[in-house]
């Protein structure tokens, strides 16, 4: 899916994009939370560049968004419109695509320690064990994919509520 330009984007596709590229996250996000997902990210390049496509595409169209709310927000103060622009903004200082990036390289130089101790691993107990590592490791991925999730979501609603598509043009 090709990213439009503020300018390419018309008002009747602006949400559409939103849509398709949140809810395309919103499957990733399941595979992604997991162990067994986070291997696939770490060791299949096409895998790997599908998510950082769609994660690139979330701040892409979370910059339109931002910047059709900062023009509509010259014409007077709106609650919605300012929740809207800190959601935005909370989006991008926590997960700015170079952050979501370096975050998921950590978790899989983690991955790779734990599979190169996992003879060792294996007959240790608690969370040093190798059962023990892998639910830290997704208890992790889960929290902070969560996150990404829970504010990719709260843009899309934004943008459905505030009718964006009635300024996307301005």
């Amino acid at each position: 899916m090709p990213f439009l330009a503020i300018s390419q984007t018309d008002s009747s596709n602006l949400l559409a994009h939103i849509d398709e590229v949140t809810k395309k996250w919103d499957l990733m996000s399941e595979d992604m939370s997991t162990y067994k997902g986070l291997h696939m990210y770490c060791r299949n390049r096409s895998f790997k560049e599908e998510v950082l496509s769609t994660l690139n595409g979330i701040h892409h169209y979370d910059t339109v968004i931002y910047n059709v709310l900062v023009k509509k927000s010259r014409y007077g103060k709106n609650k919605d419109i300012d929740h809207s622009l800190k959601d935005i903004k909370n989006f991008e200082n926590k997960y700015h695509p170079s952050k979501l990036f370096s975050f998921f390289h950590e978790e899989c130089t983690f991955r790779k320690e734990i599979e190169k101790d996992k003879k060792e691993s294996k007959s240790s107990f608690g969370s040093d064990s190798y059962d023990g590592q892998i639910t830290i490791l997704e208890a992790e991925l889960y929290k902070y994919v969560k996150h990404i999730t829970k504010l990719a979501d709260h843009i899309r609603k934004h943008s459905h509520h505030l009718h964006l598509e009635k300024y996307a043009d301005e």
